[in-house]
């Protein structure tokens, strides 16, 4: 998670939230793997933090979490989890859902501090679950940061534990994913349903902001949200991290007034957290051209095929930029259309087109 998950601050969803909800309380749903889908940004993660929060509520159920990403920590405690690129992590992983487990579920066995390999327990585990945990209900495993790994080490992950779980039992799993990362495995994509979680609406920016207004320490003047929502079109502040960030930014400002240089730090954060070396920048000016370029040339519409990438980057669609863009979820497949096509993220588009005239 790019922030620290904090109930209090999470806004809207809640159409999701309830179709998750729904679909854990059924004993044989259609689909028992589900994947939420997003560019970076939109809240996958704080989704799914909330999802758990609100599923654990519901006597008797088993709620696993899993976060592949480094350094994560349970969002909810802050308290670091084990390393599940590593056998020594997965193991310690284990333990602890097997733990979790027993403490709702006495018929649970534990033989997680046994000699006994990891699949074994694994195995034992997700019977145990089926047979003597009835009729509880159905447990649940939601995983994150699952584009934070490598290939070989996400489809590792796919087939020694989500395929147990999927395959040999009762649990049902949700995922938090970029669409680029789709799944390897073959028997989870036949199984897999998706969501995709799109933008925020209006009343939801407003109350996001405003939810960070009243966080403010020592509260300054108060910004006037309308007019800030209203100062840098097209952007329609739909972007959850882009609005946090260009927030900040305009708190700190007199008058609470945004500058393009303001807007080109936003990007630059999005595309490298860090402190951008002059390779990264070029990433930057490629993206501003495809944001602009799609907007002045194929009115009104924001998708491109990749013949068009030459004309407006002189640049192959396997170009290794074009292929970072990619990987870093900046652009994006268009689904929406028959034909290939990719576009640039909702809410990057419209920001780079508030921006482009510092670029271009």
């Amino acid at each position: 998670m790019a922030e620290p998950f904090d109930p209090t601050r999470f806004v809207g969803r809640t159409n999701l939230l309830n179709k998750i909800e729904s679909w854990a309380d059924q004993p044989n749903p259609p689909r028992r793997l589900w994947s939420v889908v997003a560019p970076p940004g939109m809240g996958k993660s704080w989704l799914l933090a909330m999802a758990r929060k609100r599923l654990r509520t519901t006597a008797g159920r088993i709620v696993f979490w899993a976060d592949l990403s480094r350094n994560a920590v349970d969002p909810e405690t802050n308290v670091p989890l084990p390393d599940l690129t590593s056998v020594a992590g997965q193991r310690e992983w284990v333990k602890q859902i097997v733990a979790q487990a027993k403490a709702l579920c006495g018929g649970v066995k534990d033989s997680s501090s046994s000699a006994a390999n990891l699949d074994a327990i694994l195995d034992q585990l997700v019977d145990d679950l089926c047979v003597l945990c009835q009729p509880m209900p159905a447990p649940i495993l939601l995983v994150d940061g699952f584009e934070e790994v490598s290939d070989e080490v996400r489809a590792d992950f796919e087939e020694k534990i989500l395929r147990r779980f999927l395959g040999r039992g009762c649990t049902q799993l949700m995922i938090a994913r970029r669409d680029e990362y789709a799944l390897s495995n073959q028997f989870l994509r036949l199984n897999e349903r998706r969501e995709w979680l799109g933008g925020l609406r209006s009343q939801e920016s407003i109350a996001q902001l405003q939810q960070r207004a009243a966080m403010l320490t020592p509260p300054p003047p108060s910004p006037n949200l309308a007019a800030l929502m209203t100062s840098i079109p097209p952007y329609e502040w739909n972007h959850p991290h882009i609005n946090s960030t260009l927030f900040q930014y305009a708190t700190d400002r007199p008058g609470n007034k945004l500058d393009s240089n303001d807007l080109k730090a936003c990007l630059e954060e999005i595309i490298l957290p860090e402190k951008l070396a002059q390779p990264e920048f070029e990433l930057l000016v490629i993206l501003a051209h495809l944001g602009a370029a799609s907007d002045s040339d194929t009115s009104p519409l924001d998708f491109w095929a990749d013949l068009d990438l030459a004309k407006w980057t002189g640049r192959r669609p396997d170009d290794p930029d074009l292929v970072r863009l990619f990987l870093l979820g900046l652009v994006l497949p268009a689904p929406e259309k028959l034909a290939p096509a990719r576009k640039v993220g909702d809410g990057i588009r419209e920001l780079i087109r508030a921006w482009k005239n510092t670029v271009l």
